[in-house]
């Protein structure tokens, strides 16, 4: 079985969600906190100079907007949201500012695909008001911060795309639709398409069999766009030996330049050695005349 990202699908599609707002926000995917030892599964930081967001997933938003995200298969549970409700707090005391010790500035999103009706009817019999006021968006009222649970398999038809394609039961019109939109994404966001199609693709394997095998136009859009992308990665591997290749022949030069330059440091002390093998050969010469001299003089030698 083919393992799904689906966080790192998620954290693309809310990128893409939210593109609008870009440099608003700021992105800490799987921050950890505690020394390391918890992380959130998405953090996401608003600039003061932004105060209200369109979006409605970002409603509620503060200055520091801490996500937790279930895949499919993952349950939604009472222990998850108190788990994030003590992440949450606990990130609230490790920035030990005055100005971020407010609970106003904090909120708490969590993500799922389907209805979490067991953790629905445990907040509200902790006296928390869940009140879903539009299909799919669900307000918490009662816990310590602003906190709102978003059902994307509930969200109506055509909104929140990216979201709403990270699910193991889509339908041709929702391919279709990622294909066209992804088509109209600016370049720098691609890569985050690129992203939520992989996960649609991997999570909804038969639906892709029967469009390869029924839909013409559709698997020529979808093979324009595998193609697209293995002729960038193509491309950006020979830019990436191309950069390897250019260091290897400065290494080469450089170790051909130290080639030399020993060479030349052999030379030397070739040169040297003949210096003092003359030298050598001089005193030698001198110290067998000197021996000469004394025995001719008649000094004992």
């Amino acid at each position: 079985m083919v393992k799904i990202d689906w966080h790192a699908g998620f954290v693309s599609a809310i990128k893409l969600e939210l593109r609008e707002y870009d440099n608003y926000l700021t992105y800490e995917e799987e921050h950890y906190i505690a020394n390391r030892a918890q992380r959130l599964d998405l953090l996401i930081i608003k600039n003061n100079a932004l105060d209200v967001i369109g979006n409605p997933i970002a409603r509620i938003f503060g200055k520091f907007n801490i996500f937790e995200y279930k895949g499919i298969g993952d349950t939604l549970s009472y222990g998850d949201f108190y788990k994030t409700l003590a992440y949450t707090s606990l990130y609230l005391y490790e920035k030990k500012t005055d100005e971020t010790y407010s609970a106003d500035s904090y909120t708490m999103t969590f993500v799922r695909n389907s209805y979490p009706r067991k953790l629905i009817a445990h907040l509200q019999r902790d006296g928390i008001t869940c009140t879903e006021y539009v299909p799919g968006y669900i307000s918490v009222e009662g816990a310590i911060f602003k906190t709102q649970i978003l059902i994307t398999g509930r969200m109506a038809p055509g909104e929140n795309i990216w979201l709403k394609s990270l699910t193991d039961s889509g339908t041709k019109n929702d391919l279709n639709y990622i294909i066209s939109r992804t088509a109209e994404l600016d370049k720098k966001y691609r890569d985050e398409a690129d992203n939520v199609m992989d996960v649609f693709a991997s999570a909804n394997s038969e639906l892709m069999q029967i469009v390869d095998k029924e839909e013409e136009a559709m698997c020529e859009a979808i093979e324009q766009w595998y193609a697209k992308r293995h002729k960038e990665e193509f491309e950006e591997m020979n830019r990436q030996l191309a950069n390897i290749n250019e260091e290897l022949a400065n290494k080469d030069e450089e170790l051909a330049n130290k080639a030399e330059e020993l060479a030349n440091k052999a030379e030397e002390l070739a040169n040297k050695d003949e210096e003092l093998a003359n030298k050598d050969a001089v005193i030698n010469s001198l110290l067998a005349e000197n021996a000469r001299l004394k025995e001719k003089l008649g000094f004992s030698v």
